[in-house]
């Protein structure tokens, strides 16, 4: 039996430790209770040597007998056997033999149902012949044709209907105008024609009726007479005349005031009888004219209707030649058919007779040669049976003398082997002894192997470290385990002798150890008793993450809504050096604990989101690529849960259990169950996610199954001012762990890269990490990434950001893709090394603080501004990517104006930072085409110093450091 105690720290290291150890506890105890019975056993071996000779020699007599007995057994199951196969292939070949012959006449007999089916279908092709029903028979042509001449029929009703109901609408009409007439009797005026259709020409006529009513009921002039509309007209006529006669002789005074010139009644009778007479004249001109117009039209109409009876009756008299032509062929074909159809059905049934004779014939023959069969192979069973009898009868002869003689060859060895038995069983138990023994030394080797391993992988875990002056050293890798105690098991000695039980025990003692970061969530359930046991536990484990994992690696989120921070108050002093190790606080109120969880969970998602994405499945792996920018744990501590926890903030939590150690983020919980949760919380989550344990009088022990033998003590928490001075010794380390330098070959190309980028659609070049594996690009002339505005408050890198964004330009692009133009107004200290180095890129350098001097620039790129545009205008090009295609061989390269600290253009409101403001403006607005980029740098936005608002709005690209 071997042990494996390889330490494996993917596992659970503790719950691997108890296992390997209650195991131990268990073999030693079992194997001391072996060799007890085996000590008993072997007394009792020698009592049982002359039972088990009289056992031998009643089992051979019995087992003689009931060989015999089954011997008899299997002869007479044999014959029985013999007697059923043979009754078996009997039935099974008159069965094959009977389905053979039934399938041999089933076929005749389809093939007898082919032939009738065969017959029948000839006699039904025969018979379709005369199929009246048929689409191509003459009956069923005639019939279409009845059909065809019905609804034409109809149609020609219809039709001569509605011309009928025109007529005497039209008719009405006239008479409302005063043009009636009488109807005459008109001969048809039309020529038939033998190649068209008569419905046709029955329609035309109808069609040309209805236009012709149509035109007569548009006609305007005679609505003037139309009803009682002609008394109107001769009363406005006649008023019409009789005024513009009397206005001949009568003045205007005379009607205003008749009491001055009396009123002349002659002429006012002269002028009533002219108007008369008009009204007369104009009323009977119109009406002879509408009547002469609608009696025309009517009559054209009443001819046409003429032409539509005359086609009407024409074309029922020809249909009806037509019908009776039809008939009389169709009678005709009828007879012809009906004799060929009666004499080929003779033939065919006198044809298929013969075949079904024939194959009735076959029937029988089929029929004989099968019974044939049957008695041949009857006779041949019956010698079959004879044979196999006397065989069986032999057999079983033989085999009783060869029983018998074995039965008594049997007894004679197993009395002679008996007594080397009882020595082979009791070499054999002092063998199982000695292996017992070597078993209990592996276990205890296994122990000793496990504690070696657990000492040299908790050295550093186990013991807290020095922290008196510089005696102790921060840890610069991450750890593999932490220990939150120790583990003491007694176990009973090895004895000197294989028959003699141990009566000692020996003691040995290991550190737990809990591997890192998997099983770093514990959770740790207690009774209001042992509160204060439960967070000791916690504020030891939080020390021990501390001095474990490197300093600036590490965060922790505090919890103590019963406590008000003063279960955790020591580890306030870790404020006093980084406010981002403790987040400044101890969180207490309902609302604070909630929105920390939720912030937590923020961070997570972050986490997944920007950092692991498909890349990496945990933290780990994406810290072991990201280096210097790896991203630190993070721990959630909760004293006193579910006090003062919100339904919302139970949800983070849990998915700060489920999730969180996959980023980074771990919880360690003091619980009182006795307290209730938030409904909808799931307490089973808690011990699934973290490594539990629990207080018991007292004293924490891992909430797992291990014997009473197997003893847990939890890490002493360091007195008061211990525990103060390791917080502070871990605080001074913490302080500049955060400052992160990323170096410049990050983001330098390569010896074989150097100028070998182009400018043509615009630049692209690194400016630092964006996590593990990929870069941040700041990408310029694309869309409206076309400017640059940088604020970052003093010491928070801006001029070295300006720097890389310099050199790697010059770096990854040549001076003829892009160029320099730089302003510094803080002494010109930044960019004097490009000065003096002769950067091949740089146009100006401005080294002097002086405004003026940099107005100079703006002008100076206004200008190239407008030469370019000029050029632009004359090659017919938009922008730079345009005119570099069309033009490769001409030199056309991005200018990149860069300003630090370029709100000293605006300290004063004179002609300097009025003309600054509006040639930047003017760069801003209109460079993009022409590959003038700026880029702009400040401390502050703010005050009254700084750019127009419009003109801010139109940079793009904003970098806050």
């Amino acid at each position: 039996m071997t042990v494996d105690t390889t330490m494996k720290f993917s596992e659970n290291v503790l719950q691997y430790q108890l296992q390997i150890l209650s195991q131990a506890v268990n073999s030693c105890e079992a194997a001391r209770n072996d060799l007890v019975n085996i000590q008993t056993e072997l007394a009792a071996y020698t009592k049982l040597r002359d039972q088990r000779l009289n056992e031998i020699q009643q089992q051979q007599a019995g087992q003689l007998q009931q060989e015999l007995h089954q011997l008899q057994v299997r002869a007479d199951q044999e014959q029985e056997t013999l007697e059923l196969d043979l009754q078996s292939q009997a039935e099974s070949f008159l069965t094959q033999t009977e389905r053979v012959q039934e399938q041999k006449i089933s076929d005749i007999r389809d093939e007898i149902r082919r032939l009738t089916e065969k017959e029948t279908s000839e006699l039904w092709v025969l018979e379709s012949v005369l199929d009246e029903g048929a689409a191509d028979s003459p009956t069923d042509e005639m019939e279409r044709e009845k059909e065809n001449v019905r609804k034409q029929r109809s149609a020609v009703e219809q039709r001569r209907v509605v011309l009928a109901r025109q007529i005497r609408r039209t008719q009405h009409y006239l008479d409302e105008c005063h043009a009636s007439m009488e109807i005459p009797v008109l001969s048809p005026q039309i020529c038939s024609d033998e190649e068209r259709d008569l419905t046709d020409l029955i329609r035309e006529s109808g069609d040309q009726l209805l236009a012709q009513a149509g035109k007569l009921e548009a006609q305007s002039l005679p609505q003037w007479i139309r009803g009682t509309h002609v008394w109107v007209l001769s009363l406005v006529s006649a008023l019409f005349v009789f005024f513009v006669v009397l206005l001949i002789r009568v003045r205007p005074a005379m009607l205003l005031n008749p009491d001055i010139v009396p009123p002349n009644w002659r002429w006012v009778m002269v002028s009533a009888l002219c108007g008369c007479a008009a009204a007369a004249c104009i009323t009977t001109m119109i009406v002879t004219i509408v009547q002469g117009r609608l009696r025309s039209g009517f009559q054209f109409m009443l001819q046409a209707a003429s032409n539509v009876q005359y086609l009407a009756d024409l074309w029922q008299e020809r249909s009806t030649q037509r019908l009776d032509k039809m008939k009389r062929a169709t009678e005709k074909w009828r007879k012809k058919v009906t004799r060929r159809r009666e004499r080929n059905t003779t033939l065919i049934q006198e044809r298929f007779g013969r075949q079904k004779s024939v194959l009735e014939q076959k029937i029988a023959e089929v029929k004989q040669q099968t019974q044939g069969d049957i008695a041949s192979d009857t006779l041949r069973l019956q010698l079959y049976e004879t044979t196999e009898k006397q065989r069986i009868s032999q057999s079983q002869q033989n085999n009783s003398h060869r029983i018998e003689q074995a039965a008594a060859d049997n007894i004679r060895r197993q009395q002679a082997a008996s007594a080397s038995e009882l020595d082979r069983q009791w070499q054999a138990l002092r063998a199982m002894a000695d292996q017992l023994t070597e078993d209990w030394n592996l276990q205890l080797e296994a122990v000793h192997r496990l504690r070696q391993d657990s000492v040299r992988s908790g050295s550093l875990a186990h013991h807290w470290p020095g922290v008196t002056g510089a005696e102790w050293d921060a840890p610069k890798e991450m750890p593999a385990v932490i220990s939150p105690g120790d583990l003491l098991v007694t176990l009973p000695k090895v004895p000197d002798s294989a028959v003699q039980p141990p009566t000692t025990n020996l003691c040995v003692e290991m550190p737990a150890l809990l591997s890192f970061p998997r099983d770093t969530s514990i959770l740790v359930e207690h009774d209001a008793s042992g509160r204060a046991t439960a967070l000791s536990f916690l504020r030891t484990q939080v020390l021990r993450l501390l001095t474990l994992i490197p300093p600036g690696r590490i965060r922790l989120t505090l919890i103590d809504p019963i406590g008000l921070g003063q279960s955790f108050s020591a580890l306030m002093h870790l404020a006093d050096y980084d406010e981002l190790l403790i987040h400044s606080r101890i969180w207490t109120d309902e609302s604070q604990i909630r929105n920390q969880l939720r912030k937590i969970t923020e961070h997570m998602e972050n986490v997944f989101q920007t950092y692991l994405r498909s890349e990496f499945s945990t933290i780990e792996e994406y810290n072991e690529s990201a280096g210097e920018v790896a991203e630190p744990y993070h721990f959630v501590v909760v004293a006193g849960f579910p006090h003062a926890f919100s339904e919302e903030a139970t949800r983070y939590l849990s998915s700060i259990l489920s999730s969180g150690p996959s980023c980074g983020v771990h919880a360690l919980i003091a619980w009182n169950p006795e307290l209730t949760c938030p409904s909808g919380f799931d307490v089973g989550e808690l011990k699934t996610n973290c490594i539990p344990f629990h207080v018991r009088n007292q004293v924490v022990i891992p909430t797992m199954d291990f014997p009473e033998a197997l003893l847990f003590e939890a890490t002493a928490e360091p007195t008061a001012p211990e525990y103060v001075n390791i917080v502070k010794a871990v605080g001074e380390k913490s302080k500049d762990a955060r400052r992160i330098e990323v170096s410049f070959r990050h983001v330098a190309p390569r010896d074989n890269a150097v100028w070998s980028q182009s400018a043509v659609e615009g630049v692209d070049l690194p400016i630092g990490r964006a996590g593990a594996a990929r870069l941040q690009f700041m990408r310029l002339g694309r869309g409206t990434s076309q400017h640059v505005l940088v604020a970052g408050k003093t010491g928070s890198g801006k001029s070295t950001f300006l720097h890389i964004v310099i050199t790697n330009l010059a770096l990854y692009y040549s001076p003829s893709e892009i160029q320099f133009y730089l302003i510094d107004f803080k002494k010109g200290v930044e960019f004097r090394t490009y000065a003096t180095n002769r950067l091949p890129h740089v146009r100006v350098v401005a080294i002097e603080s002086d405004r003026e001097f940099g107005l100079s620039v703006l002008e100076r790129l206004d200008a190239v501004l407008q030469e370019r545009g000029e050029l632009f205008r004359l090659r017919g090009v938009q922008d730079v990517p345009s005119f570099r295609k069309q033009f490769p061989g001409e030199p056309m390269p991005r200018l990149l104006l860069l300003i630090d600290e370029f709100q000293e253009f605006f300290v004063a409101e004179d002609r300097v930072a009025s003309r600054a403001s509006l040639l930047l403006d003017r760069l801003v607005r209109q460079g993009r085409a022409f590959g003038i980029h700026v880029m702009l740098g400040s401390q502050t936005l703010g005050g009254a110093y700084s750019l127009a608002r419009s003109t801010m709005g139109q940079v793009a690209v904003r970098i806050a450091l």
